[in-house]
């Protein structure tokens, strides 16, 4: 149960303010009473959500726990898990999501646990318009619900794709290959090569984390949270 948006904190738990009948509340969330057209509610979710990410890969570890510090005002417990992707080294097209998915369910099989928000985070290559652009997945299993986001694509360089036709060798081994010829170390931030570090491939973990997370979290007048069903039944 995730909290409304709308709230304070205070010894660690959430105090809410929402308008009377636009949220419906659950377990872990109590009414506290009415404040003028307000409803008062009191979570410890804040205290005890924990977050587990289906990787021990570290810059995926510590965007999951900036990100949320950030976009929920708190300091959250994250530890990384190492899982299988169930999809190559270098995802394509629909691999990417559902090694995100792959990761995520593993987790959420290992921690049924009700406070537990299992994440899954996956880049992988995708082709659009006749070019090649690296994106990155999210999946986030909380319970029986399961929410998705996608970053926007940063388009690989045309020396990339190039070699990559040439040699005919895969995106990740060509990647190794050139980063020993710059005499670089073996660092994983794809973007960062790409750009000369100008831009890093945390900016699209973010950005999928970010728009899976806002689904998760959704504040009681977010449209996330509409019965569409129930309103149509009513009309």
């Amino acid at each position: 149960m995730q909290p409304p948006r709308n709230y304070v904190r205070l010894n660690n738990k959430a105090y809410s303010f929402v308008r009377k009948g636009s949220y419906h509340y659950g377990k872990g969330c109590f009414a506290l009473g009415n404040i003028g057209s307000y409803q008062v509610f009191v979570s410890g979710i804040l205290g005890s959500m924990k977050f587990i990410l289906g990787s021990t890969s570290q810059l995926k570890i510590t965007t999951v726990r900036d990100l949320i510090a950030t976009q929920l005002d708190m300091a959250p417990q994250v530890e990384g898990m190492d899982v299988p992707s169930g999809v190559p080294d270098t995802p394509r097209e629909a691999e990417t999501k559902q090694g995100a998915v792959n990761r995520a369910q593993a987790i959420a099989q290992a921690h049924p646990e009700a406070d537990v928000y299992a994440i899954g985070l996956e880049s992988g290559l995708v082709n659009r318009y006749g070019d090649t652009y690296e994106e990155a997945w999210c999946c986030i299993v909380h319970g029986a619900t399961q929410y998705l986001g996608y970053s926007s694509g940063l388009m690989l360089p045309r020396y990339v794709t190039d070699q990559m036709v040439e040699q005919g060798i895969e995106h990740g081994p060509l990647l190794r290959k050139i980063r020993e010829q710059i005499g670089i170390d073996n660092d994983k931030d794809t973007w960062g090569l790409y750009t000369d570090y100008q831009l890093l491939r945390k900016v699209s973990l973010e950005e999928a984390l970010r728009n899976a997370l806002i689904q998760a979290m959704a504040s009681p007048d977010s449209l996330y949270n509409k019965d569409v069903k129930g309103e149509t039944d009513a009309d």
